[in-house]
């Protein structure tokens, strides 16, 4: 003889409108009574599976309206169990600013940073009301939608940072980074030199990246 499990079993979530990166919880109710169940969670728009609890908590991360469900099967036996889908019975709506910027990944020491801004609400009635952005540095930070170009002022790695509010409260932020690259050294000697016609002479480069010399005609090498 073998046990058989009947239930009825029904998902459960009290919300229906969240703001990004807010967490949610679910639940499964009049469950079956086998604690030897595992459980894959089809969520606000994640998948993910969980073993001996009919509970998750799970941060709503991802913009979009999610059709919530959860497969529920024995885990011990396998593919002989016949699995059961339960449906939230109603749909979650995840808002917030939907973010975006692009930058250069990487410039020169001293050429000009240009950032754009593409952010724009995800609901277009969600109008963004507060705009934050952190360059990195010790500049003073943004409150506009579209900042100005910068300048460093030396070379390393830094992290661009976009902070939004909307009328609903929902918040986000976004992080990127550029990597200002330091001028490369090259002093070359003699840096000025008279030669008679037909004469030849040495010139020394101290340098500390790969170099080219121009124009190669009557060079000994390029590079």
């Amino acid at each position: 003889s073998k046990p058989i499990y009947t239930a009825s079993p029904r998902l459960v979530n009290t919300d229906s409108v969240l703001c990004k990166n807010t967490p949610t919880s679910f639940v499964i109710e009049d469950n079956y009574p086998n604690s030897t169940l595992g459980y894959t969670w089809k969520v606000v728009g994640k998948s993910y599976t969980t073993s001996n609890a009919s509970t998750t908590r799970v941060d709503a991360n991802i913009l979009g309206t999610f059709t919530n469900s959860v497969i529920i099967k024995n885990i011990v036996s396998g593919a002989t169990y016949c699995p059961d889908t339960v449906f939230l019975d109603h749909s979650i709506l995840v808002r917030g600013p939907k973010l975006d910027f692009t930058l250069p990944t990487s410039v020169c020491f001293a050429d000009t940073v240009h950032i754009v801004n593409k952010s724009v609400p995800f609901i277009a009635s969600d109008s963004v009301l507060v705009w934050h952005w952190n360059y990195g540095n010790s500049l003073a930070n943004d409150t506009v939608y579209q900042p100005e170009p910068i300048v460093y002022n030396s070379p390393k790695t830094y992290r661009v940072e976009l902070t939004a509010k909307d009328i609903n409260g929902c918040e986000d932020s976004l992080r990127k980074q550029v990597v200002v690259k330091p001028i490369p050294f090259l002093q070359v000697f003699p840096a000025n030199d008279t030669l008679c016609a037909g004469e030849s002479d040495t010139l020394l480069a101290f340098h500390n990246n790969s170099i080219t010399w121009s124009p190669s005609t009557g060079l000994s090498c390029s590079d």
